[in-house]
């Protein structure tokens, strides 16, 4: 076999995506399981478990997330946005380093182009945040919109129901009764 040739007749992140990919959420794969699946031990190298991940979530809306010690759990809906958040607070955290790390440059002693380059990076970050902030406002705006849809039509199928379990007339007697 030469260093070209594959081992396999799948690329690993495929094997592990075909394992997944049918698993019900809350299911949690050990790191014993994907090995076996691909022949070798997968805590050595993950990238094959991160380019999977990411075709799961394109396909079926589920994603994996680190179980630790154990291996993953398959998650999905609201679940996969916590995660989202917990990125998202880390790059937070990361532009703020950048930027404090930055400041410490003396830049009395720096020549115009470095001047430039520091001056540079710290507009990039500036941007960076202010599109992370962007969005990071409409995913909550959306958020908050799906619960008022949900709650709403909550609403409107109890009140299918009750004018089901009820006639015209109760209907009014009840009405009545509460004061509307």
């Amino acid at each position: 076999m030469t260093m070209f040739e594959t081992k396999n007749e799948k690329p690993y992140w495929e094997m592990v995506l075909d394992y997944v990919m049918d698993k019900p959420v809350s299911t949690v794969i050990t790191y014993k399981e994907l090995s076996d699946v691909i022949g070798e031990d997968i805590e050595d190298n993950r990238s094959s478990v991160y380019k999977a991940r990411k075709r799961l979530l394109e396909a079926t809306d589920h994603y994996l997330v680190i179980e630790r010690g154990v291996g993953y759990r398959v998650i999905e809906g609201m679940d996969i946005m916590s995660v989202s958040k917990g990125r998202h607070l880390t790059a937070k955290r990361q532009l703020k380093m950048a930027d404090f790390e930055t400041a410490g440059i003396d830049t009395k002693k720096l020549s115009p182009e470095d001047k430039k380059k520091v001056q540079d990076f710290m507009t990039k970050n500036n941007s960076i945040r202010l599109a992370f902030k962007s969005t990071h406002d409409s995913i909550e705006m959306g958020v908050n919109a799906t619960r008022e849809h949900i709650v709403g039509a909550e609403a409107r199928m109890a009140s299918a129901q009750i004018t089901q379990l009820f006639t015209e007339k109760q209907l009014d007697k009840l009405k009545e009764l509460i004061g509307e």
